[in-house]
């Protein structure tokens, strides 16, 4: 493109300079005819040249360019001789030579050539066929033959173009000016299609018009034929015809070759790049001849057979396939034979190939065949498929081993569409449905007859997981006419396309009805008494809060009974557990036996029943009910054969008047039964507020009780016995007393029944039992021996198998002699068991102890007893003592017990002895010993060595002078008569 600039740029400048310096240039016509004759014959050959070249490189379907331009230039040529032979000065061309003709073939030939080349540069790059060449060529002899006859035979057509002695018309520079806006017109496009893609010839012929457009403009100045415009204007053209030819060889010959070897190059690298691809492909390709024969083969054939490359080319593809598996090779070639390229389609089939070391591989064989220089090859491509084989045989067997899982499966296993149509179905769902699965595939749940309400859970949930498209589970229960009720648990799970829509629901169902059955044992076991069925607590309060929203609802009343029975642990200690466990039972039996419809008895623990009695229209109903089950409870009961009877205490509250909630109405019951319980029980009560206030109490006493065995707030006070027949002070019993930090000194008569219903008795017997010996051996370590000391023993604590070890293990830490320990039982705790109690009174009495029987005459009064069991004292109930004076009977018995005792070798002790006169009485009916008021209250320990060390005694001589009827003044004091010694 530098080039083509530099030349025009020159040819430029000359021209300004001629411009400048020759307005009128002149030359001896002689010397100019030649001169033109020359150039204009150069003209013509030159445009003879682009006509040859281009019209040849025009031939096969070549661009339209070298086609124009030779087509166009062979006009410009055959334009260019006219005016050469029509020159002044020339021979006659037809008819008289002259400057007029020799312009009109000029512009001619100018305005061609201007129009052809804008048009080349302008033409779109489209293939020419033959038929455009000739049309072309026709086209520009058509406008040669045209323009020669109008030039020739009718020039007065034409506008006059030169005068003599004048110069050029304005017609002829007009046209000069047309033909140079033409070629910069060409010149502007030439420039954009150099900015845009570029081409070989572009620069020369960007020249060429520039040039020509220069020649032109001299055309326009000249004044005479030959002058030195003239003469400028034709060496410009000469030279722009150079480039021209340039351009058009360039275009028609050198592009082509450079395009060529372009080509070449590309070839080169694309066989290049081919032959990477054909090495680096996987599976082993074979270009094969017409006659089966390996014309190539990549480096994957050598490595998959073990052949060469050497030892594979020319050889028939046959000798690479194992013998057994040749025929159907063969076989394979005829059916890619019988559809020669380009309608053949692959042809594949699996077989064995051999290697060179005799192997056998499988492998899978596609042959192709394409048509290449009119001659029909065949590609074979060979894939070695043993890792398939192998992988096909592995999906074979666990496809096998899934379909055996999915076949022999407990779980239901199928797959519906989007009507919810059967896709599949494993043995199970046979099972389950009891429909063959041949007759399930292809149809609905309804069109297989089955109950649509035993679907309608699970069919809900396959709705659900299609619209959705999430995995959905639910538990539902399928009742089927020849199954029965069956329980499952159902996962459905969406099943997509590779367009991620649902297309089907795999469905898993596991039958759970064992599991069901197993729940609702469980449940039932959770909410039920084991032993008597019963609803337990958790039930029963469950029901008691629906019961109280019904009864508020209904504006009803509601009972809630709480029932004990009385003494059952006799029963388990005296005929076993299993008869109490057998009593329990038959007590829920008869329970339930006399509730009314609706009513709900349950057993909450031990020997404790509820009882919730709803829609009762007044209090009296509850009352009915009560006394049915007391009624009920009082028919004897046969345990193991014996007849047993057993009672029951029984409480009740009422909702709304006791309370709103469950808690505060068996709270409440609760309190009732215990108060049936305290006034002589096998009776029901009906809960009162009171008794929540002494229930709290009761409740404060035990918990401060627990607090004060373990703070050290019990003390103990100590009341003497006195002798009837000497008067001394023989001993004392321990009493025990609550320090209490709030009240002061409790006595026991608060806290001991607390303590017997609590367990605490068991630390605080302890505790008196510690306590007392330990006093007792100081005193005697103080010189006041022989005091005996006298300690309660209470049932819980006789009964313990561990009270002979204790007593031994207090003794021992305290120092005290075991004779000076007395130990008193009630009557009821020898009696309760006496083959027990034997056992333990005998064990006792080998430690050395005394053992006394405290409340006598109360309890069972069984004279036997005193006979066996090993008895020091009896102790008088006091409530004999008191009216001894005025009630014949009292004195009858008292004086009977004294008798008796006696008999048997036992002393005999009166307690709660608070007058003269009973002390009188005692003395004259041989009473042993006395303690009461009359002599002492209980003392504390400091008040009870004052009282030793002043050496007192009971004053016999009043009682002897008293008698038996009368009371004794005291000489110390109206409660306590004392004499000095």
């Amino acid at each position: 493109m530098g080039t083509a600039l530099l030349a025009i740029a020159c040819l430029a400048i000359l021209f300004g300079i001629v411009h400048a310096m020759m307005p009128q240039p002149a030359v001896h016509i002689g010397d100019y005819l030649a001169f033109h004759n020359v150039a204009e014959i150069l003209a013509v050959v030159v445009a003879a040249m682009i006509f040859g070249v281009g019209w040849h490189a025009a031939k096969a379907r070549g661009p339209a360019f070298p086609m124009v331009l030779s087509a166009a230039f062979l006009a410009v040529g055959l334009l260019d001789a006219a005016h050469l032979l029509s020159y002044a000065g020339m021979p006659h061309f037809v008819t008289p030579s002259g400057a007029e003709k020799a312009i009109n073939f000029w512009l001619a030939a100018r305005i061609t050539a201007a129009v052809a080349l804008l048009a080349a540069v302008l033409m779109p790059r489209v293939p020419v066929n033959p038929g455009m060449r000739y049309a072309a060529l026709a086209a520009a002899l058509a406008w040669v033959a045209a323009v020669y006859w109008v030039a020739l035979y009718r020039a007065e057509w034409l506008p006059a173009t030169f005068v003599a002695g004048q110069g050029l018309t304005p017609f002829k520079i007009g046209v000069e000016y047309f033909v140079v806006g033409l070629h910069l017109a060409a010149a502007l496009a030439i420039l954009a299609r150099l900015r845009t893609a570029g081409s070989y010839a572009a620069p020369h012929l960007f020249a060429a018009v520039g040039i020509m457009a220069l020649s032109e403009l001299n055309f326009t100045l000249y004044s005479e034929v030959n002058d030195g415009f003239n003469f400028l204007g034709h060496v410009y053209k000469i030279v722009a015809y150079g480039f021209l030819y340039r351009a058009v060889f360039v275009a028609a010959v050198l592009q082509p070759y450079r395009e060529l070897a372009a080509s070449e190059k590309s070839a080169q690298k694309s066989e290049q790049r081919f032959r990477m691809i054909f090495d680096a492909a996987p599976d082993a390709v074979f270009l094969l001849d017409a006659e089966g024969r390996i014309a190539m083969a990549n480096s994957t054939a050598e490595t998959m057979l073990g052949y060469s490359h050497e030892e594979m080319i020319g050889q028939p593809m046959d000798i690479l396939v194992a013998e057994n598996m040749r025929a159907i090779y063969a076989e394979q070639r005829g059916r890619c034979a019988a559809h020669p390229a380009p309608a053949s389609t692959a042809v594949q089939a699996d077989m064995v190939a051999r290697r060179k070391d005799g192997e056998d591989i499988p492998v899978s064989i596609s042959l192709s065949q394409f048509e290449l220089d009119e001659q029909c090859e065949t590609i074979a491509v060979v894939r070695d498929i043993t890792t398939t084989r192998e992988m096909e045989r592995l999906l074979r067997r666990h496809s096998q081993e899934f379909q055996a899982l999915v076949d022999n499966a407990p779980d239901v296993i199928v797959r519906f569409d989007r009507d919810l149509r059967y896709l599949y179905a494993n043995p199970a769902n046979e099972l389950a449905i009891g429909v063959e699965n041949g007759e399930c595939l292809g149809r609905t749940w309804d069109e297989l007859g089955l109950p649509p309400e035993a679907a309608a859970v699970w069919q809900h949930g396959a709705r659900e997981v299609f619209e959705r498209g999430e995995a959905a589970t639910v538990e539902c229960g399928i009742e089927m006419p020849r199954m029965g009720l069956r329980h499952f648990h159902v996962r459905m799970v969406p099943e997509r396309d590779m367009e991620n829509r649902v297309v089907s629901v795999l469905v898993i169902a596991r039958d759970i009805s064992e599991r069901k059955r197993h729940e609702d044992q469980l449940l039932h076991q959770a909410r039920h008494d084991a032993l008597t069925e019963l609803p337990n607590r958790a039930l029963i309060l469950d029901r008691l809060r629906q019961a109280i929203s019904h009864a508020q609802r209904g504006q009803r009343l509601l009972a809630v009974a709480y029932l004990d029975l009385d003494d059952f642990k006799k029963i388990n200690d005296t005929l076993g557990h299993d008869a109490g466990d057998a009593l329990l039972r038959q007590v829920a039996m008869r329970i339930s036996g006399v509730l009314r419809q609706g009513d709900t008895v349950g057993r909450q623990s031990g020997d404790e029943f509820i009882l919730l009695l709803p829609d009762i229209a007044h209090i009296e109903d509850a009352a009915t009910v009560a006394e049915k089950i007391l009624d009920t409870l009082a028919w004897p009961f046969s345990l193991n054969g014996r007849e047993v009877y057993v009672t029951g205490s029984l409480g009740l509250s009422v909702c709304p008047s006791d309370g709103e909630d469950a808690e505060s109405l068996l709270r409440n019951a609760d309190i009732a039964m215990y108060r049936a319980k305290e006034e002589g029980r096998n009776a029901f009560r009906f809960y009162v507020p009171e008794m929540d206030a002494r229930m709290r109490a009761r409740v404060e006493i035990e918990h401060d009780l627990r607090l004060a065995i373990k703070h050290g707030e019990l003390v103990l006070h100590y009341q003497p016995r006195v002798s009837l027949i000497t008067g001394e002070v023989l001993g004392f019993e321990a009493l025990v007393r609550w320090n209490h930090p709030r009240e002061d000194l409790i006595g026991p008569d608060r806290f001991i029944g607390v303590a017997e219903d609590t367990g605490l008795i068991m630390p605080l017997g302890d505790w008196v039992l510690q306590a007392a010996c330990r006093q007792a051996r100081q005193w005697q370590d103080r010189g006041f021996a022989g005091m005996r000391m006298s300690v309660n023993l209470s049932a819980r604590q006789f009964r313990d198998p561990g009270l002979v070890e204790r007593v031994e293990r207090v003794l021992a830490e305290s120092g005290l002699d075991p004779a000076f320990l007395e130990l008193e039982i009630t009557e009821s705790t020898v009696m309760h068991d006496s083959e027990a109690a034997i056992g333990t009174l005998r064990a006792l009495k080998r430690l050395g102890v005394a053992l006394s029987v405290d409340d006598f005459g109360t309890g069972y009064s069984s004279l036997s007893y005193l006979k066996l069991f090993p008895i020091d004292v009896l102790k008088i109930d006091r409530s004999f003592v008191r009216d001894v004076t005025t009630d014949p009977d009292d004195a009858a018995i008292v004086r009977a017990i004294v008798t008796l005792a006696h008999s048997l070798g036992l002393t005999v002790v009166a307690e709660g002895v608070e007058e003269t006169a009973q002390a009188a009485f005692l003395r004259h009916v041989e009473c042993d010993e006395l303690q009461g008021y009359y002599f002492s209250r209980p003392q504390p320990a400091e008040a009870v060595d004052s009282l030793l060390r002043g050496v007192r005694r009971l004053d016999m001589h009043t009682l002897e002078r008293e008698g038996p009827a009368r009371a004794v003044t005291a000489e110390l004091g109206p409660s306590d008569v004392w004499e000095s010694a």
